[in-house]
């Protein structure tokens, strides 16, 4: 926290994995956020448990990112059947 630009913070947890991604705000200087990022990594380094490493992945943006979108119908909308194979 407290990194300039920071504008969302999200984590991830499951068994043998800590996932951690920082979203920024446009223009902010992606090399410059980075290293700040590095540092409070290597502050923290003695902190984890013995064995653990942690590492960044390279510079991606949101069109990397898995889109999820939803389906959604007109509430007067008509019902038709599916269509068979066979037509």
């Amino acid at each position: 926290m407290g990194l300039p630009g920071l504008q969302e913070m999200r984590s991830l947890t499951k068994f043998g994995l800590s996932q951690m991604t920082l979203i920024f705000s446009d223009g902010t200087d992606i090399f410059r956020a980075r290293q700040l990022v590095s540092e409070r990594l290597q502050n923290l380094q003695n902190e984890l448990p013995p064995g653990c490493t942690p590492q960044m992945a390279p510079i991606t943006t949101g069109l990397g990112e898995i889109m999820y979108y939803t389906l959604a119908y007109q509430p007067d909308a008509k019902k038709s059947r599916p269509r068979s194979g066979n037509s």
